[in-house]
């Protein structure tokens, strides 16, 4: 009876062994699959992680989606901040950088639109020179945008490094302020692209990367893309690849959106209609829209950008995503190319 009484204990025991590792199992599975879930919506780069950190669904209006990203930006920041400035402090201990690249660093600002923008390079950066060249254009002359003196219709560049003072009086003036990121992936293939891919090494842009890369090679994706993080690595980031969140200094100027290139052509009209400044540059703005596209671009919107990536180390791509990670996660963009 005791042997017996015995066996029977130890059957219980094993079920109740069992049942609580199935369990185990069941929870484990569950949580797996949430976080599989959640990491595929955030590198579809849709900004659903947005939408949910802030209690909104992403389908919403434009006007909600704009107002919804700049209020997780904000909230985001916080987090950031700290890891932004130790970037910043890596390029402003380069005296290279302070001399060639910091004066780059600034608003564009229109004072009869009341406006204030920041533009990355390679991130829609021709459709603002156009823009600001067509409203600048008198007795049929071009003004040279890159220009820092103030031309006779009073576009202006504030420095983004400095801003203090003339960011108060915007502030007061009511100005809007804004800057657009574009997809840090996207963007270095543009790049590549548009300055390296088929050209000679004779060619003006090609030249151009290679003295932006201090003579390192840069004829092939993966020589660029090391190129990008040697330089950035040095505080010497090109204005083509620097990261927005320096470039702009998205976490210090209280701008009033956050747009992306993905989706410049509505949200740009949506802007400038809160701003109540739409119908006053609709002509502008069209002019823009059709000088602003390159053909390289239209090419490459057939091309996913991702089969660039196909072949590159994963180390590479890694350290790559430490560079942009303040871009990536402050606008929704995939943490991986692939």
């Amino acid at each position: 009876m005791d042997a017996t009484a015995g066996d029977q204990e130890t059957v219980r025991k094993k079920r109740c062994c069992l049942i609580l590792l199935i369990l185990t199992c069941v929870v484990i599975v569950n949580m797996y699959a949430f976080a599989v879930n959640h990491h595929q919506s955030f590198l579809q780069g849709d900004e659903s992680h947005v939408a949910r950190n802030v209690g909104i669904n992403q389908n919403n209006n434009i006007t909600q989606r704009l107002k919804v990203r700049a209020e997780y930006i904000r909230e985001t920041c916080h987090s950031l901040q700290q890891r932004i400035r130790q970037d910043e402090k890596m390029m402003q201990n380069n005296p290279l950088y302070m001399e060639h690249y910091e004066p780059q660093r600034r608003l564009v600002i229109d004072p009869a639109l009341k406006i204030a923008v920041c533009i990355q390079a390679k991130g829609g950066s021709v459709f603002w020179k156009t823009f600001f060249i067509h409203r600048t254009v008198s007795d049929g002359r071009e003004v040279q945008f890159n220009s820092s003196v103030t031309n006779t219709r009073g576009i202006g560049f504030i420095s983004t490094s400095s801003y203090k003072p003339q960011l108060s009086s915007l502030a007061s003036d009511q100005y809007t302020m804004f800057t657009f990121g574009r997809n840090p992936w996207n963007r270095l293939v543009s790049l590549y692209r548009q300055k390296i891919e088929g050209r000679l090494p004779t060619d003006s842009s090609y030249k151009y990367v290679r003295g932006a890369c201090l003579g390192k090679p840069c004829g092939t994706f993966h020589q660029l893309l090391r190129c990008v993080l040697y330089t950035w690595k040095l505080g010497l980031p090109d204005r083509h690849w620097e990261p927005l969140a320096t470039r702009c200094d998205v976490c210090r100027i209280p701008y009033t959106y956050f747009g992306r290139t993905e989706n410049m052509n509505e949200e740009v009209a949506e802007i400038f209609r809160q701003a109540g400044i739409e119908g006053k540059i609709a002509s502008v703005l069209d002019s823009a829209r059709n000088f602003s596209i390159r053909d390289v671009e239209v090419k490459s919107s057939k091309v996913d950008y991702k089969e660039y990536y196909r072949n590159i180390p994963k180390f590479t791509i890694n350290d790559l995503r430490e560079m942009y990670m303040a871009d990536l996660t402050l606008l929704g963009y995939p943490l991986s190319p692939l």
